[in-house]
């Protein structure tokens, strides 16, 4: 309890030493524990103990791998209704939105093998297409577990073998995952912004078929609902999809705990 209290306060500015006397055996206290040990826990924003912190103990010095606790959204009305407003959902926002570099890989691909054809130069296209994937495959799980390290300070070992098999699925995995978060993403600020300023610049008449229309009252209220179940329920999309995208970067692209 102690080094995670540290840990937790002081980060990586410290390092923890343990002391062990030869004199005084090891104490148990857990006889004594009351149900107020909940509350520094709390404190740490710890929510699986067992998951947060794997202490590796060498030459008596006492070291860290941290793996933040998993935000897993929670069921109820309740929970979904304030999930946007939380840190933790923004962090997998952020996450899927900033630096995705397979959803990156895939857009810039469409430009470049696009032009290539434009050019006359068709056979180019499948050359970058292979020479993109090569280069996902090799520099794709560092950098994902970079971005771990960055947007939830999970600090993962390099996988020192593994098999090809897995890089691909890996490979296959991710760029399923990332496009998809990031486009669950772009969607909820989109459709967010859009559909709930529709009572504003939404009253208009409507001569063609539309939702809720003809009447301006029924195309401002359907979309406006519209905007509001995308505010809440989009949230949850992409903190489900991010954390699948997490367990696999932890399955294929890093060492065995």
């Amino acid at each position: 309890m102690s080094a995670t209290h540290l840990r937790a306060a002081f980060g990586d500015r410290i390092d923890v030493t343990r002391v062990e006397s030869e004199r005084v055996s090891m104490i148990g206290v857990r006889e004594v524990t009351s149900s107020a040990v909940r509350h520094f826990f709390d404190d740490l924003l710890v929510r699986d103990v067992r998951e947060e912190e794997r202490y590796v103990v060498s030459n008596d010095r006492v070291t860290t791998q941290s793996r933040p606790p998993r935000a897993r959204p929670r069921a109820g009305v309740g929970g979904l209704l304030t999930l946007p407003f939380r840190g933790e959902t923004w962090r997998h926002l952020l996450y899927a939105l900033l630096v995705p570099l397979f959803a990156g890989l895939l857009l810039v691909l469409q430009y470049v093998m696009k032009a290539a054809y434009d050019s006359g130069h068709a056979g180019v296209g499948p050359l970058v297409l292979l020479g993109a994937l090569v280069f996902a495959a090799a520099a794709g799980p560092a950098f994902e577990r970079m971005r771990l390290r960055i947007f939830f300070d999970e600090r993962l070992e390099r996988r020192r073998s593994g098999r090809v098999s897995g890089a691909l699925v890996f490979l296959l995995v991710n760029i399923v995952l990332t496009t998809l978060s990031f486009a669950a993403v772009v969607g909820w600020a989109i459709v967010s912004a859009r559909n709930l300023t529709y009572p504003i610049w939404g009253w208009a008449p409507y001569p063609d078929p539309a939702w809720g229309g003809p009447s301006p009252v029924g195309a401002v209220t359907l979309h406006f609902l519209a905007g509001v179940v995308a505010f809440f329920a989009l949230p949850w999309v992409t903190v489900w999809i991010t954390e699948r995208q997490r367990a696999a970067v932890r399955r294929f692209a890093a060492e065995p705990s």
